[in-house]
């Protein structure tokens, strides 16, 4: 069984193959549990950033104490350029 150390995870990933709208609210669902778990180890932590990739969509979540909060569209990364992505970075 793989024994997940909560108190070393900066920034969880969930990936699904599918890109359908249900397929994505299932990863969302997921990753908030994952953020929930982080910030429930590390009680130092004001906040915890996370990512979606459905196939070959992005989002981007940002979980704090108060909530969870994304991005309204996913972002196709084989459609956007390169430099963009580094600029949401």
């Amino acid at each position: 069984m793989l024994d997940t150390w909560w108190l070393r995870v900066h920034v969880p990933v969930e990936i699904k193959t599918g890109s359908e709208d249900e397929d994505i609210l299932k990863a969302v669902s997921q990753l908030g549990g994952y953020l929930r778990q982080v910030l429930r180890e590390q009680m130092d932590r004001r906040f915890a950033l996370g990512l979606v990739f459905c196939d070959t969509l992005l989002s981007v979540w940002l979980c704090d104490r108060s909530g969870l909060l994304g991005t309204l569209r996913s972002i196709d990364v084989h459609k956007v350029s390169p430099l963009y992505l580094w600029l949401l970075c």
